[in-house]
Parts: C-alpha cells; structure tokens; sequence
C-alpha cells in the first residue's frame, strides 16, 4: 500500500483486528482545504487516494480533486475506480 501525502493510517478494533484506511483529516493536514468539498466529492477523492499507482491515477489527479472548484473550467478527466 502506497502512502502518499502521508495519509495512510490504522484502526485497530477490541477483537484485535486491524484495518487500514486513507484518511482524508490527514490529507487536509498536507495543505488541502477540504472543508468546502461536498460530501460526494469527498467519497470520490478518497477512491482516488486510495487507488493512486502513479500510473493510471497520479498525484497531480488526487491534487485536481482536492482543488476541485464547481465553477472552474474542466479540462481534464479524474479517473475513479472502485
């Protein structure tokens, strides 16, 4: 698992099981304002981090997102996979 922005992190559970998950807190740390993002934004940003390979999703997809401007001109296509 790749661990840009350093938002790769761990919830451990009280039976002992461990999950991990991209927190998007710690990706609002590195210096994006998410705060503004609607909330179907925000799911598909959190896609799109945790996808990143660098190849077919790269960082400058996940900073696009992250800047995501409803009224801004698009001019390119953020891929999304589930």
């Amino acid at each position: 698992m790749h661990n840009r922005f350093n938002t790769l992190s761990e919830l451990s559970t009280k039976s002992g099981n461990s999950y991990k998950y991209y927190s998007l807190p710690k990706l609002a740390a590195a210096g994006f304002n998410l705060k503004k993002l609607p909330v179907s934004i925000r799911i598909v940003l959190e896609a799109v981090l945790r996808n990143y390979d660098d190849i077919k999703i790269t960082e400058e997809h996940i900073k696009q997102l992250a800047t995501w401007n409803a009224t801004a001109e698009r001019s390119d296509e953020i891929p999304f996979v589930v």
